[in-house]
């Protein structure tokens, strides 16, 4: 069925038909509304809210702009109006541990505080029909520094920032191209090595299952704890400039690792 003819029949009630429309859609509105929040949690309820809202307002569409236009904007406002309601947040540049007021300010903690990894798999990591161009810029637009820098921006700065250089400049097929793996990385022994000389810390007390978040390798980490079971602690994510490893971001949200598909024991 055509677009049009999905329309009409959601128009009528179909509620499959309805599904049929939006689900093409369904993986970019998710990484645009991501940009916007940056939080995973807010990302789901911004994207449910924006596809009822799309079903009960689909009679007002009328094909002026594109249905992904339209389906955007409304994910756009939703996001912003999330913004409004929610408690101001701080980013790692912008936060500090506890400190008596009398004494030095001491030094921020360099760790995203509320943030969230974003799985590659969200944007449909295997299924790209997008050119190479496309496919780099959409990895770009989920890079952790790019997140945390559209972050700093006003709420609607940061909406037309997003739409202007990510809507235009996509297609419906284009989707985040993983980097090749460096060499490093590759098998057990050179993860341990990272671990090691890199994260410092043991590899014996702790184990690391590969996976990729924000267009980068990340691991899921995993800490011997006292019954012998190794639980998850967290997700790190390594940004890689080639071969060169630049930059360490470890999420210390042990659910999160089911997020990423990864077992709650390793």
């Amino acid at each position: 069925m055509t677009d049009s003819q999905l329309i009409e029949a959601a128009l009528a009630g179909d509620e499959g038909a309805f599904a049929k429309l939006v689900g093409p859609h369904r993986r970019l509105l998710h990484a645009h509304c991501y940009r916007m929040l940056g939080s995973l949690q807010d990302v789901e309820d911004a994207v449910q809210e924006t596809l009822l809202r799309a079903w009960r307002n689909l009679s007002s569409f009328q094909g002026r702009s594109s249905l992904r236009t339209w389906l955007y904007t409304i994910a756009t406002n939703v996001c912003l109006r999330a913004i409004e309601r929610r408690p101001s947040r701080v980013l790692p540049i912008d936060y500090g541990p506890p400190a008596d007021p009398h004494e030095p300010i001491q030094a921020p903690l360099f760790e995203s505080v509320w943030m969230d990894p974003y799985p590659d798999e969200q944007l449909g990591l295997h299924d790209s029909l997008g050119g190479p161009e496309a496919r780099y810029e959409q990895r770009e637009s989920i890079e952790l520094a790019f997140i945390a820098a559209l972050q700093l921006l006003p709420p609607r700065q940061r909406a037309r920032n997003d739409v202007d250089s990510i809507v235009g400049m996509l297609t419906d097929t284009a989707t985040l191209a993983m980097p090749p793996i460096p060499n490093w990385y590759r098998g057990r022994e050179a993860i341990e090595r990272v671990l090691r000389e890199v994260v410092f810390i043991d590899p014996r007390s702790w184990r690391m299952l590969p996976t990729a978040a924000n267009g980068q390798l990340a691991l899921g980490a995993y800490e011997l704890d006292s019954s012998g079971v190794y639980a998850p602690r967290g997700v790190t994510v390594l940004t890689l400039e080639g071969e060169l490893l630049s930059e360490i971001v470890h999420f210390r949200t042990p659910s999160m690792v089911e997020r990423f598909g990864l077992p709650l024991r390793a």
